[in-house]
């Protein structure tokens, strides 16, 4: 029985990349470490540009970002969420409701997320979101700052929810903005797309035709 609706959680149930703004809100604390995350650009755009050595690139801008903080990492996730998602600024309201409205009907929610799961478990508290299972990016939390370890992009959000014990073949709707969620969306019986523009409009319908719905939530 295909009881399972999936979501992605960045552009989908909220505006922003979450993760991408944590970081950035990290930096903007601090003129030092957004001189050194400039003055490492050069070296590591290259390797964002490779799938072998992107999680490295990634992981050095977040170590600048995050190392050595007087504050918690547990404080500044409150801290951020406070103000980010001050008066459901940048949530999908209309979002929440319908994934609450699936709930009510008996449905299982996923949220499969390229954010850090660290960071998207406080979110999601925070948008009172207790009943949702959360996948995402898996991230490590050392003694100086935070480390990604696996990220849950494209291909790797089927990959990671089987791990988890998920079964695709359970999975009745789908709802992205992303056409990287395409692997995501062909599991899905009906797709939702979330506030797609032309171009990404043509390619979700090149893939999935009559079974693709469009969602415009602000």
């Amino acid at each position: 029985m295909q009881n399972t609706v999936v979501f992605d959680f960045d552009g989908t149930l909220v505006a922003d990349d979450t993760g991408l703004s944590f970081y950035r809100w990290l930096l903007s604390r601090s003129p030092w470490r957004r001189i050194l995350v400039l003055a490492a650009t050069p070296a590591l755009l290259p390797l964002l540009s490779a799938s072998t050595s992107r999680l490295f690139a990634v992981n050095m801008v977040c170590y600048l970002a995050s190392a050595f903080k007087r504050e918690s990492l547990f404080t500044l996730r409150a801290s951020f969420i406070k103000e980010h998602f001050r008066d459901d600024v940048g949530v999908f309201r209309a979002g929440i409701e319908e994934l609450e409205q699936h709930q009510r009907e008996g449905r299982q929610v996923l949220i499969i997320s390229g954010s850090p799961q660290w960071l998207l478990h406080g979110v999601l508290k925070h948008l009172g979101l207790n009943d949702c299972v959360l996948i995402a990016t898996q991230c490590r939390l050392t003694g100086t700052g935070l480390i990604l370890r696996e990220h849950c992009f494209s291909e790797k959000k089927v990959a990671m929810a089987r791990r988890r014990g998920f079964d695709p073949k359970h999975w009745l709707i789908g709802y992205s903005d992303s056409t990287a969620d395409l692997p995501m969306l062909e599991q899905c019986q009906t797709r939702v797309v979330v506030n797609p523009s032309a171009r990404k409009q043509r390619i979700f319908s090149s893939h999935f035709g009559t079974t693709l719905h469009i969602r415009r939530w602000h």
